[in-house]
């Protein structure tokens, strides 16, 4: 992955969460990899050799019913950046259904601000209305559309190119 440097007074990559189950991240060398933690602060991810950073996807975070939070990150570097990452998902046709978790788990949801309130990635119709950026309550019901939700909403200006009829409704 290649992340071009911050222009000054910019968002830099944006904070967002990524689709799938889990991403498995070699951060290499240059900082500006960052988490949001608990609170809703930004923390620098350290670069350590040959150490990875594992991030926890909305599909996780779907199928447990927010017991597992996608992690909140973003990019913002001073210098070229680059790093390599294995998404791990699953086939686009993948039914998003919850696991059959015991009653504990729904419990702990519950009794935790940040588990029962975590949203998802909110698609750009919501982001019209004023959603936040990862506050939605959709919920897909197949990875595909939740992969798609994603791109429409990173790369608006290939999705216009080379869908105009879908962007167009959108």
């Amino acid at each position: 992955i290649r992340y071009p440097p911050t222009p000054a007074n910019s968002a830099g990559v944006n904070a967002h969460h990524d689709t799938g189950f889990l991403t498995v991240l070699a951060p290499g060398k240059t900082p500006g990899l960052e988490v949001q933690n608990n609170d809703g602060d930004w923390l620098p991810v350290v670069p350590v050799e040959n150490a990875l950073v594992i991030n926890l996807g909305e599909m996780l975070q779907g199928i447990t019913g927010n017991y597992f939070v996608a992690t909140p990150h973003r990019v913002i570097t001073q210098d070229w950046r680059y790093a390599v990452g294995y998404f791990h998902g699953p086939s686009l046709h993948t039914r998003l259904e919850p696991l059959p978790l015991t009653q504990k788990y729904f419990d702990a949801v519950a009794a935790s601000p940040h588990h029962r309130d975590a949203g998802f990635m909110a698609r750009m119709e919501e982001t019209k209305v004023g959603v936040g950026d990862m506050s939605s309550a959709y919920k897909p019901t197949v990875y595909g559309e939740q992969l798609w939700n994603y791109f429409v909403r990173s790369y608006p200006q290939i999705v216009e190119q080379h869908y105009p009829d879908v962007f167009g409704s959108m």
